[in-house]
């Protein structure tokens, strides 16, 4: 079909200066009514089909920073700059090569590259130089709007995507700042295409998000091996193993016993419904943390008390979920540091899940969505908190009630997945749990809570 360069405003244009008798419905011949009709589909088929990308004789049209608007910030605008520029370079079939071979030695588990150091080095810098001339930038503009944005990592969050791209022009770029927005996305070339929140595209895809990952902490690729990636075609999904599976002579020694394990609350299976993580970012990161009043406020306040998750400082509170279901045995609060709680309150503590979007361990940056849901988590069930007596676990302990009233311990770009509440509360008799996960009033999973002396 002959292309019509048409705006979608064009489509209406066209009915206007349609001949008079066709405006008024009066076209005395089927043919001419149907000539018409086609010549108005024809405008309307085209414009849709040019939508917002590219013109496909013009080049890509880069997008330019604007002021904030509907709730689109500076920092949207520049990402979103950023992620078409670097769809754009991505037409070059030597630069997908580069971007496919250094995301494969990215040493940690999803093979992610951190933005600004990767635009600094060697094949980073010919994809920055190619951004610029795609987008008709300077390399200077390009990199002050990567210093403008928050830290970023680049990488393929699907592990079917890297399971499958072996460096083709089957590619889509996105780039997201928050879980609950819908992310922008370029096809290779600068297109722009239409994805969803909720789901990844069928196309493989890179993402542009904000960093979660500790970039100075290296996978011990001695102590892992790459797994689905085509014998080396695609970019896999590291997986770490035991090494005396691979070699048995390195094992002749006995392993060290292992050590024995303090008293204390554990929690020993999870499933989740509801894991708070976008396709865009990947596997989750959940964390269990133990919260209760502060020392200085007996009912009013909080503080985190404890936290286990993949990277937590104790060992035996380090546990890795990487999607809804988990069985094993993981510390969530020792007997000693429950003995220390209870010096200062006799009235229980709260057991909390997070999937962690930032810094492990760590709740920051305020979302009052968050604080609502807890407050209404508290008001539907008054006795949530899990509470300890001479050792025993008492499912059903007194909710500390104004524990969540000025949470300022609550600040966090983390997603809240919900509190333990007895699952007799709810109506719930599971022989696989004694907790439900409650977000509000919503059902979000259960876990499995076990006092060991």
């Amino acid at each position: 079909m002959h292309r019509v360069h048409a705006h979608p405003r064009r489509a209406a244009r066209a009915v206007a200066l349609a001949p008079p008798a066709a405006r008024r419905g009066r076209v005395r011949t089927p043919a001419a009514a149907l000539l018409v009709l086609a010549a108005m589909l024809a405008i309307a088929s085209c414009a849709a089909e040019r939508g917002s990308g590219p013109d496909a004789a013009n080049g890509p049209s880069i997008a330019t920073p604007a002021v904030a608007v509907a709730g689109r910030t500076a920092e949207h605008d520049s990402l979103r700059v950023l992620t078409q520029a670097v769809a754009s370079a991505l037409a070059d079939q030597g630069l997908r090569s580069r971007l496919h071979a250094d995301l494969r030695a990215a040493p940690n588990r999803e093979h992610k590259l951190e933005l600004r150091d990767y635009l600094r080095g060697g094949s980073g810098g010919i994809l920055l130089a190619k951004m610029a001339k795609e987008s008709g930038r300077s390399r200077e503009s390009l990199a002050a709007l990567v210093e403008s944005v928050r830290p970023l990592e680049m990488y393929m969050p699907v592990a079917e995507h890297r399971a499958r791209w072996r460096g083709g022009a089957d590619l889509l770029v996105a780039g997201v700042i928050e879980d609950e927005e819908l992310p922008f996305a370029f096809a290779a070339g600068g297109r722009q295409v239409a994805v969803a929140a909720d789901r990844a595209p069928e196309t493989p895809t890179v993402t542009l998000v904000p960093v979660e990952t500790d970039f100075s902490s290296t996978l011990d690729l001695s102590l892992a091996r790459n797994v689905d990636d085509a014998d080396g075609a695609t970019i896999g999904t590291f997986l770490v193993i035991d090494p005396c599976l691979s070699d048995p002579s390195l094992c002749y020694n006995p392993p060290a016993p292992a050590p024995t394990k303090p008293a204390g609350l554990y929690m020993t299976f999870s499933r989740y419904y509801d894991l708070g993580e976008p396709w865009t970012k990947g596997d989750p990161e959940i964390e269990v943390h133990i919260h209760g009043p502060s020392e200085t406020s007996a009912i009013t306040d909080g503080i985190d008390l404890s936290c286990s998750g993949e990277h937590a400082k104790d060992p035996l509170k380090r546990f890795d979920q990487n999607n809804k279901f988990w069985s094993g045995d993981v510390l969530l609060f020792t007997r000693a540091e429950i003995d220390a709680y209870r010096e200062r309150q006799s009235d229980g503590f709260n057991v909390l899940v997070w999937e962690d979007d930032d810094t492990a361990c760590t709740i920051k940056n305020d979302k009052d969505n968050i604080k609502g849901a807890i407050e209404t988590t508290r008001e539907l069930y008054g006795v949530a908190s899990v509470k300890s007596d001479d050792g025993i676990l008492v499912k059903i302990g007194r909710f500390i009630a104004a524990i969540y009233k000025h949470a300022s311990w609550l600040l966090s770009n983390d997603d809240w997945l919900g509190d333990a509440v007895d699952q007799r509360m709810v109506g719930r008799s599971d022989a696989d749990a004694t907790h439900a996960v409650m977000k509000g009033s919503s059902y979000n999973g259960r876990i499995k809570l076990v006092m060991r002396q």
